[in-house]
Formats: C-alpha cells, sequence, structure tokens
C-alpha cells in the first residue's frame, strides 16, 4: 500500500498544463516505465505517476529506499526535484531556496551539538551551507541566499493568496520576476488574488490598439510604465509594474500608457505630460476613459486624440467597457498618428482663438 504524505508531496514542484496532460497521456498509452521510490511505504517520487496510474487503473512497481530520517528525505526531494531538466527557473530558484532553508537549519543544530560558540567563531569547521549548495547546483553563494529569501516570498504569496496563485507562478503560467516577488511579499497585507489573476485583465489594452501603438512607433516601444503584474502583454523594453511605481520612474523613449482607471489617473497624466516636456520621453500614447468633464483630461485637450467609437472590448472580456474610451498623442509625428488610428475615431485637437480668427 502506497501512504502519500502531505508534507513530502508539497515539496513535488507542480506541472504545467500541458506537461501533465502530456505525461498522462504517455503513461497510458505505454504504461508506467519508471518506478515509483517509496521510503517504507511512503511516496517520495513519482506523486504524478501514481496519480494517473491509480485514475486509469494502470500497474506501476516501487523502488525502496532507505533513509536515517525524514530530514534525510526531505534534502534527498529536493536534490531529486533540481536533477529534473524540465524544472522552470522559478520552481528551481524556490527549491534551491528551500533546501538551504532546511539545511541551513539541520547544520546549525548539528554544528551547536558539536562546538563551542568560541570554537565555532575561531575554527568553523564546517563549510558554509549555501557554498555546497552552490557548489552542487553550479551557482554563487549569494545565489543560493537570495533563492531563499525568493522562496519566502513564494510562501508568502501562497498563504495570502492561495495555493493556486503559488503553483501558476512556479510553473510560469503567472509571469513574474524574482524582485517582484520579493518586492510583493513585503507587503502582505497589500496582496490578493488580483494582482496575478483575471480581476484586472478586463482592462488590458485590445491587441488592435497595441497594433496601432508598434506601427506608430516602428516597432520600437521603449517603455510601458503601468504593467499589470503577471501578464507583461505589451511589448515593451522596459516596463514598471505596481512593485517598481512607475511614477517614480524615468520614462524613456517611446513610451505608451494604459494608467490605472482610478483616483490616481491624473497622477499618471500629469507624470505623461512632466515626461514629455522635459524631453525625457520623445512620444507618448495614452489610453484612457474619456471623461471630459475631468481636470485630468482637459490637461491633455491640447494634444492630438482619438476620439474611439463605440466601446471597446479589454483583454478577452466578454462585455465591453461601460465607458467611451480616448486615446491621446504627445509628439511630433502626428501625420503618423492620424494615420494609424483614424480607424478607431475621428482625430481632435484643440482650436486656439487664432486659429478661429476670433479676436
Amino acid at each position: 500500500m502506497i501512504i502519500i504524505d502531505p508534507e513530502f508531496k508539497s515539496l513535488i514542484p507542480p506541472l504545467a498544463t500541458e506537461e501533465y496532460s502530456g505525461l498522462e497521456a504517455s503513461v497510458i498509452s505505454d504504461g508506467c516505465r519508471d518506478a515509483l521510490i517509496v521510503w517504507g511505504g511512503i511516496l517520495i517520487d513519482g506523486h504524478n505517476r501514481y496519480e494517473i496510474c491509480t485514475r486509469n487503473e494502470i500497474k506501476f512497481k516501487t523502488v525502496q529506499k532507505e533513509f536515517t530520517n525524514r530530514e534525510d528525505v526531505i534534502d534527498w526531494i529536493y536534490s531529486n526535484q533540481l536533477s529534473r531538466r524540465n524544472l522552470t527557473d522559478q520552481s528551481r530558484k524556490y527549491l534551491m531556496g528551500k533546501q538551504y532553508s532546511s539545511r541551513k537549519k539541520r547544520e546549525g543544530e548539528h554544528r551547536g551539538n558539536q562546538y563551542t560558540k568560541m570554537e565555532l567563531a575561531q575554527n568553523d569547521p564546517v563549510p558554509n551551507t549555501a557554498e555546497k549548495i552552490g557548489k552542487e547546483r553550479g551557482v554563487s553563494a549569494p545565489t543560493v541566499k537570495r533563492a531563499e529569501e525568493y522562496s519566502k516570498a513564494i510562501d508568502i504569496i501562497g498563504d495570502k493568496c492561495g495555493d493556486e496563485i503559488k503553483q501558476q507562478i512556479l510553473t510560469g503560467e503567472i509571469q513574474t520576476t524574482q524582485k517582484e516577488v520579493v518586492l510583493l511579499a513585503k507587503t502582505p497585507d497589500k496582496l490578493t488574488p488580483g494582482l496575478f489573476t483575471s480581476e484586472t485583465e478586463e482592462w488590458y489594452t485590445p491587441k488592435e490598439i497595441l497594433d496601432a501603438v508598434y506601427e506608430t512607433f516602428g516597432d520600437n516601444l521603449t517603455t510601458d510604465p503601468c504593467s499589470p503584474i503577471g501578464n507583461q502583454n505589451v511589448k515593451a523594453q522596459t516596463y514598471y509594474t505596481q512593485v517598481d511605481d512607475g511614477l517614480k520612474q524615468s520614462w524613456k523613449g517611446n513610451v505608451f500608457m494604459n494608467p490605472p482607471y482610478g483616483n490616481v489617473i491624473g497622477s499618471w497624466t500629469a507624470k505623461a505630460i512632466n515626461e514629455y516636456l522635459s524631453g525625457d520621453a520623445d512620444e507618448i500614447i495614452i489610453l484612457v476613459p474619456a471623461r471630459t468633464d475631468t481636470v485630468w483630461f482637459q490637461e491633455l485637450i491640447s494634444y492630438p486624440w482619438c476620439a474611439v467609437k463605440g466601446r471597446l472590448r479589454f483583454s478577452e472580456s466578454k462585455n465591453s467597457a461601460p465607458f467611451p474610451s480616448a486615446i491621446f498623442y504627445l509628439g511630433e509625428n502626428v501625420k503618423v498618428f492620424f494615420e494609424n488610428f483614424e480607424r478607431f475615431g475621428p482625430i481632435f485637437r484643440k482650436m486656439d482663438r487664432l486659429e478661429a480668427d476670433i479676436s
């Protein structure tokens, strides 16, 4: 009888949906070719194959391994999983960080039992744990320590946002950087699933708008200052998420901005105008709700803008937005902007008294 230990199972990195489907198809077609590994009847490797075999009534073999204690089993699981070639970078960092935390604790306790504090300070008889793991994995000791910080941050996100979000980050289904994960975990009270899931997708820029942006900039989009965490759908050379706080950054080159649509939108439009007038940004295209009664909209009105016909359907939302949209252009290539955006609606620019021949 196979025993499933929840702790051991939790140490196994998840498979992406397509990867799991491929494994299942292979096992059903060819049988379970690799033996499951157990320790005293407890499964320690082959959890996915075991689930597939059990569900489909497929026979499997087991191989028994001997260990002194649970700690040795855990360290073996980490090392065994880290040897997998199909691991995502996220899972590899996470496992290495977890192994470092576990082994550091064990070796620290071992050293404390064998030596006095003075002897440890004078002789340091046990090699540094991070250096040992780094040597095993072919990385530096600082990389190992950063991996531990990353693994702890992932666990915090999992606790706050749910195991599904955690697994999607580790499989790469949710795309985040190590920096974003670590910084987000430092403010756990602000963590919500909506930072990572489709709860914020409804305002992602429609593909047809992005295509026009790329055409206007000649496929040379430099900066996206308002990129959503986990889904950098805008193809910019540099992007800033909520973690980076684009309001505090310098925007360079060609900029596309689809800002947050809450009360802070005025801060973003003011920042865009300042970045353009300062010369840091060469050209800026801004997608915003057409709220002509607001102060921030009136501040933009001197620049060419497109009054979008109808209501945009953001991302893959089934419904159109409940508000009209406007697209502003800050730059010198007005002709190019006109040619690429007139298909979305008429292009306007504020008329002054001289143009209107009013004295």
